[in-house]
């Protein structure tokens, strides 16, 4: 019986969390678009359904490493997760930066055919950029 009246709990919190914004609503419609319970991402993430619950209330900041976990339960960059947490900047500032978020997110893909096509249009798209930026410095750029 506390069992089921922890759950009622924790999924009062999703139902108060999905309403809402920041951190605990962006969390909890993840949670949800996932079709998962608070109990379930607690699970997948490895951290207790007390953390998950303070998320959701937004009784806690996120930390560094819950950060990571959730990015692995949902199999997303951290860097992204970050972001939502306000533990960085909500746009990268550099190429870099992006280029770091691109790689984080290819290494999220299994290997094979979805890698290979992922990394093909990537490519493919570097290399048009690359053209275009060639044809503007001889005023040769011509419409796609």
């Amino acid at each position: 019986m506390r069992g089921r009246i922890m759950q009622l709990a924790r999924d009062r919190n999703l139902d108060r969390a999905s309403g809402g914004s920041g951190f605990a609503g962006w969390l909890c419609l993840e949670t949800r678009q996932c079709g998962w319970s608070t109990r379930e991402l607690a699970h997948r993430s490895r951290l207790s359904a007390a953390i998950i619950d303070g998320l959701l209330a937004s009784a806690t900041r996120p930390t560094w490493e819950q950060c990571v976990r959730i990015s692995h339960a949902f199999r997303m960059s951290p860097t992204a997760v970050f972001r939502k947490a306000g533990l960085l900047p909500t746009t990268p500032r550099t190429g870099d930066e992006l280029l770091q978020e691109a790689m984080e997110a290819l290494s999220l893909l299994p290997e094979g055919p979805i890698l290979n096509e992922a990394t093909e249009a990537i490519r493919a798209i570097a290399q048009q950029a690359y053209h275009r930026s060639q044809g503007a410095r001889t005023g040769n750029e011509q419409a796609p």
